[in-house]
Order: C-alpha cells, then sequence, then structure tokens
C-alpha cells in the first residue's frame, strides 16, 4: 500500500480528476509552477545545474560555521555568492511598488538564465534534436567581458543564445512567425523561393516547416513554464501570493471555454502585464533612493582615490538609466557626486596632483582640473591622472578638512 501512497503523491498533480476533481473550480492548492518542467529532467528525474539553477540554489545554501565542515575554508566565498544570488529579486508587490528601473535591471538578467535553461538541460538529457540545435543557433557572437559592461554583456547574452525568433518572443509567437519560418526553412534549404505545390521539395519544405512551428511551441511552453518557476522563486512572499491570485483568476476566466476551441494558455506575459501595471511605479522613488545613497559615501581608511573614484561609477550609470540620460550635465554632475567626491580628498593627494600634473598631463588637461577642489573637473583626465600616481599616494586616512566635512554632512543632509 504504501507504493500506492507514493504513486498516487507523485502523479496526483499531473491527473486533473485527482488535482481539482471535477466539478471545475478551482482548488486552494496553488498549481502556480514551481518546480522545474518534466520534459527537462534526465532519465533518472534529476536535474541539472545549469547557469539558472545554480542561482536558484545559491539563494538558500547555508554559509559554514563548523571549522569541521569541509567547505568552512570557503566560507567568505559561499556567503558572497549566496549575497549576489540573492541581487536577483524582485521586491515589488500590489502594496508595496518597486521603481520601473528596479524591475527592467531584473528582468534583462533573468531573461537569459531562462533562455539557456533548456538548451542546456535538453543537451544533458540527450534530447536535442537538429531542429532545437538550429533554432539555438547563436544570432551573434558572445564577445565577453572585456569588452562590454556587465548589463551589455546580459543583453548581448540574449542574442548570442539563439535565433532572434525565440529571443525577441520567447512567450508567445509574433504575428509574422510562419513567415519567419518560411525564411529561415528556405536558408536551411538553400532555396531562393518556396518550391511548386506538389513537387518533391515542397512536401520536404513543408515537412521542415512543422517541425520549426512544432519546436518552437514546444521550447515556449518550458519556457514559459522555466520562467513562471524562476519568478516565483526570486519573488517577494507577497508577490508568490499574488502571482497565485492571478493564476487562478485566469483559470476561473476560462474554466467555461468551448472546449473545442483552442485554449487559451496562461503564460509569462500574464504575470509580466500584472507586475508592470500593479507592482512597480516611476523612477522618481529610485532617483531619490540613489541621489542619498551617493550623498552618503563615506571613504573607508585605505581606499584608494582611484577606487574612490570608480566606486560612484555605478550609481552614477544607475541614476542616468532612471532619469533617462545619457550624461550629466556640468552643474548636475557637482551637486550629484563631484562635490562630495572632492570633498574626501586629502589636502596631501591634493598637493601630490598638483606637482606632479604637468609631467602626466596636456596642458588642456590640467585645465580641466583647476577646480577639482570645487566638484568640477573631468573625470577621465582625473582617472587618468590618479592611474599613473597610484603608487605615489600615502594610505588614505581622512584628515582634518575630510573629517569636518563629513561631521557637516551629516548634521545637515544625513540625518
Amino acid at each position: 500500500m504504501s507504493h500506492e501512497y507514493a504513486a498516487l503523491l507523485k502523479a496526483h498533480r499531473d491527473i486533473p480528476v485527482l488535482s481539482t476533481g471535477i466539478n471545475n473550480t478551482v482548488t486552494q492548492d496553488s498549481t502556480f509552477p514551481t518546480k522545474e518542467h518534466p520534459s527537462l529532467l534526465t532519465h533518472t528525474g534529476k536535474t541539472v545545474n545549469t547557469p539558472l539553477n545554480s542561482t536558484l540554489s545559491a539563494r538558500h545554501i547555508k554559509v559554514p560555521t563548523n571549522p569541521k565542515d569541509p567547505h568552512y575554508a570557503d566560507r567568505v566565498t559561499l556567503a558572497s555568492i549566496r549575497k549576489n544570488a540573492l541581487t536577483l529579486s524582485f521586491r515589488g508587490h500590489r502594496d508595496g511598488k518597486v521603481p520601473r528601473i528596479e524591475w527592467d535591471q531584473y528582468y534583462l538578467h533573468l531573461l537569459p538564465l531562462v533562455l539557456e535553461h533548456p538548451k542546456l538541460m535538453l543537451a544533458e538529457s540527450k534530447q536535442m534534436t537538429d531542429t532545437l540545435r538550429k533554432i539555438y543557433k547563436a544570432a551573434s557572437d558572445f564577445i565577453g567581458d572585456a569588452s562590454l559592461s556587465a548589463e551589455q554583456q546580459v543583453a548581448l547574452k540574449t542574442r548570442s543564445l539563439c535565433i532572434p525568433l525565440l529571443a525577441e518572443n520567447p512567450w508567445i509567437p509574433p504575428d509574422d512567425e510562419e513567415n519567419t519560418i518560411f525564411t529561415i526553412v528556405l536558408e536551411d534549404r538553400g532555396l531562393d523561393a518556396v518550391p511548386d505545390d506538389g513537387s518533391d521539395e515542397r512536401t520536404k519544405f513543408d515537412n521542415i516547416v512543422v517541425q520549426y512551428k512544432r519546436t518552437m511551441a514546444y521550447l515556449r511552453e518550458i519556457l514559459n513554464h522555466t520562467f513562471l518557476r524562476a519568478v516565483y522563486q526570486t519573488s517577494s512572499r507577497q508577490a508568490k501570493l499574488e502571482y497565485e491570485e492571478v493564476q487562478r483568476n485566469f483559470i476561473n476566466d476560462h474554466s467555461n471555454d468551448d472546449p473545442d476551441d483552442e485554449p487559451v494558455k496562461f503564460t509569462a506575459l500574464n504575470i509580466i502585464e500584472y507586475i508592470q501595471e500593479e507592482c512597480i511605479c516611476s523612477n522618481d522613488k529610485a532617483v531619490q533612493s540613489i541621489t542619498n545613497a551617493m550623498s552618503k559615501m563615506v571613504r573607508h581608511n585605505g581606499q584608494t582615490l582611484l577606487d574612490w573614484l570608480q566606486s560612484f561609477v555605478p550609481l552614477v550609470n544607475k541614476y542616468l538609466k532612471a532619469t533617462a540620460q545619457q550624461e550629466l550635465d556640468d552643474d548636475e554632475a557637482q551637486a550629484l557626486w563631484k562635490a562630495h567626491f572632492a570633498n574626501q580628498i586629502t589636502l596631501a593627494e591634493k598637493s601630490t596632483m598638483l606637482i606632479f600634473q604637468s609631467q602626466h598631463l596636456t596642458n588642456n588637461e590640467v585645465r580641466q582640473l583647476q577646480l577639482l577642489t570645487e566638484g568640477e573637473f573631468n573625470e577621465r583626465t582625473l582617472q587618468k591622472l590618479v592611474t599613473k600616481l597610484s603608487s605615489t599616494f600615502e594610505h588614505y586616512k581622512p584628515d582634518k578638512a575630510i573629517m569636518q566635512y563629513l561631521n557637516q554632512a551629516r548634521k545637515t543632509t544625513w540625518s
């Protein structure tokens, strides 16, 4: 009897009568995808450590605290891995909206993980057909981290994983999908035009078109499931409840659809649209948060001048995105971060730069740093100079002027 119980517990969700009964209503048990898609499991029923699965599992690792633990020596690295994995989180929900920039950044990083996941899983389980391999043929080469910023790498990763038809339309087919598939098959067959009706070549052509259509439908089923699983596991507890509500409402709304019609599918778009309509707000909140974060940045003991300068780059870039700007004008840059940055340069460092700048900079570049102490400077020119002088500067420790500035800043702007 124990064997029967185990079989029922394993299979009941895949048998409509056992999971919902026949009264055509949705039970309180959620059917929201939270586990691996069955088609992606290996023949042993196990999953694979793809980048997506590794990221999801890293969120829950326990950092060793016992010196006898075999991974105790790796505790700092493991803590960093867990911390980084948790940055891929969406905190928004209906009563706690977050700025659009947070959703955009989250989606940008999640999408390539989701797109790549089936490719690796299907390859591991020996299910990669010729058509699947062609769909997962890179549309462009992946350049790598030596040439691109982190976010540029992520954006290019999406395009480098598969053909544009899938990369640009992972959840539902576009209106012109059939025409696009025709073009793909023509290239596959080395043809200039669709073969004549009734010919053997047309039969082969049509068969390949059907293979592409079916494979695209199969992949989208998996991708939708994978995205829903990933967004569920990386969202707040309240958001999870709301996702389940969206799905229950969808099922109830379509419970009386004509069974002879093509069923309307619940896809990632249902959740994406819900998030965009109910869980995000304008970037005004983000702009204020970024501004506050920069105003409270403090240069720590031993931090080099170059590191101090570069520490502002991520926040400035985030500010530019939140305000939809390409660059800051001089006055805005000075008020936002440059004055605050300059006020934490020691007198000794300023003297060193003044003494040696003519050896490393052109006359025009020297003029670009004349008002450095007032927070007016060309950051690239300054970066060039502090890089040249990196071994010349003394170990950083805030001097009297910096301490006075920080104490005054705490009283006026940090409270």
